[in-house]
């Protein structure tokens, strides 16, 4: 499809959430699995690869394209999270790399992606060590043309059925000597990758994790995404972190369809009291909605900075921290608050909140987000604090020059 304006695009991805998508949602959580005919759609969308509104419009800015993509990822999660996680999959985090520092050859790997006809999947996580890649054992041997790749990783979204695998690893014998690797599963003898032990989920259900073994999986040159090399991490962690920010999204999309889903409810069982009639309800209500709307531009401003070039991970993992933690206590209150129905499948209620426990694991868990904000209370909170009698221009002034800059991620109300 091509589209003429912004508008017309999430137009057209709120109806398709709004029909087609909503069929589905209880068969994909009941089957675990997305229906083929769901990813045709979503390529038709635009929404693999995206970068343009339409065949012969232009490349859209890295701002602009973020925060269009963070729009649907929210539409979406409102009908079905594993699905905007899915979209997510494919426009973040390995595809962005591919994107970013691929070759020709590489690009040309992008276009397939984008028409649907393939997938890339991200082997980061170890079985060990989850995403810490200070304790990372998957490793590479260099040898003529290329390098030789074995190791284990774990929890691989969607390792099934996704051709492609972009795959970290270091080194043999390095601490921290990185490399980004592209393998094409066409071109690997059978036997070299073995994709095993899929997990049975409390939510998130429809996308497939699986353990990945990889024995001496030779990789050529020409499909190295980030050449090994001590800057290596670096690169791949900037883009791990938008891809963070990318779960925040989702999980605030969840958030506003808690919150619609339980007060339609509450209205309905009420109607002939006037609506709701306990003030302590409503009170719940206007907590959580309005701690929602204070989380809803977080991961849009920390999409800002990484782009910006933040390296410290510190505004993805504030995002993604609040975000999620946000999104499990309310459906967890909203569930509550419904009573049995909200438990049942008479409700998205119990099918949001499985799906929001997960996030809070996905992608880094909370207590590593913790972690590393807590690394860094030194330096933000001495930053936050200005020199005696230098407020206005330590303060004011950036908060003034950031204004456009932030008004273009940060989405419109309603």
């Amino acid at each position: 499809m091509n589209f003429d304006t912004a508008s017309d695009f999430l137009a057209a991805v709120r109806d398709y959430c709004e029909s087609d998508l909503a069929r589905c949602v209880v068969d994909i959580d009941r089957s675990d699995t997305i229906p083929e005919h769901v990813f045709a759609d979503l390529a038709a969308l635009r929404l693999f690869v995206f970068t343009s509104l339409s065949d012969d419009g232009p490349v859209l800015p890295d701002q602009e394209r973020t925060d269009l993509l963070f729009r649907c990822l929210a539409l979406i999660s409102e009908t079905c999270p594993a699905v905007a996680k899915a979209v997510m999959d494919q426009n973040l985090g390995q595809i962005g790399m591919m994107r970013e520092y691929g070759n020709p050859a590489l690009q040309a790997k992008l276009e397939q992606i984008r028409s649907g006809s393939k997938q890339a999947a991200f082997l980061m996580t170890e079985p060990q060590s989850g995403s810490d890649p200070s304790r990372f054992t998957t490793s590479f041997e260099e040898v003529p043309g290329g390098v030789l790749i074995s190791g284990a990783k774990d929890w691989i979204t969607g390792a099934a059925r996704r051709q492609y695998f972009v795959t970290l690893a270091k080194a043999a014998g390095s601490a921290g000597d990185f490399g980004l690797f592209f393998i094409d599963r066409e071109k690997v003898a059978a036997d070299r990758i073995r994709v095993l032990d899929r997990k049975h989920k409390l939510g998130l259900r429809g996308l497939g994790e699986y353990r990945v073994e990889l024995e001496n999986v030779f990789v050529p040159e020409a499909h190295f995404v980030i050449a090994p090399g001590r800057g290596a991490l670096r690169k791949v962690m900037g883009h791990y972190n938008l891809k963070r920010c990318g779960q925040a999204v989702i999980s605030v999309g969840a958030t506003q369809a808690a919150l619609r889903t339980a007060y339609g409810y509450l209205q309905e069982r009420f109607q002939s009291a006037g609506g709701i009639p306990f003030q302590h309800t409503l009170f719940v209500f206007a907590d959580l909605f309005s701690r929602a709307v204070a989380a809803r531009s977080l991961p849009h401003s920390a999409a800002l900075e990484i782009l910006a070039g933040d390296a410290s991970g510190v505004p993805a993992s504030i995002a993604k921290y609040v975000c999620t933690e946000l999104a499990v206590e309310v459906t967890s209150k909203l569930a509550q608050l419904c009573g049995g129905n909200g438990l049942s499948d008479k409700l998205p209620l119990e099918r949001l909140m499985r799906d929001m426990r997960m996030l809070t694991v996905a992608g880094g868990a909370s207590e590593v987000l913790q972690a590393t904000i807590a690394k860094n209370l030194g330096r933000l909170l001495s930053a936050a604090v200005p020199e005696e009698g230098r407020w206005e221009r330590q303060v004011a002034e950036p908060v003034v020059a950031a204004r456009p800059r932030l008004e273009a991620l940060v989405p419109a109300e309603g």
